[in-house]
């Protein structure tokens, strides 16, 4: 009996474009889904985009109307910043693999 194998499909990269530039990309895309806010007297403070913002603020309503239970609404809301996270931390990764190869 065989067992069926896979081959990763890879992407080449566009013509000229270095590690570097890959890298470059993959901090660009981190910066397009983070906002900034200016606070007076504390500073610029980051915030999640407006998708996090929307899917957040969509929680707290559910749970202050009763639609959902808070320990719920928590739970949802922890398992969504630890993807997120997760996420983040795998393309910073990816971003210095690239810079590395």
């Amino acid at each position: 009996m065989t067992t069926p194998t896979t081959t990763p499909m890879t992407t080449p990269a566009p013509a000229g474009s270095t590690p570097a530039d890959m890298s470059a990309a993959v901090r660009a895309a981190q910066e397009v889904h983070t906002l900034r806010v200016e606070v007076p007297g504390i500073g610029e403070v980051p915030l999640p985009s407006v998708d996090e913002l929307a899917f957040v603020g969509g929680l707290v309503a559910l749970g202050a109307l009763g639609a959902l239970e808070w320990p719920l609404v928590a739970v949802l809301g922890v398992g969504r910043v630890l993807s997120h996270v997760h996420r983040w931390r795998s393309l910073a990764a990816f971003g210095d693999a690239l810079e590395h190869a």
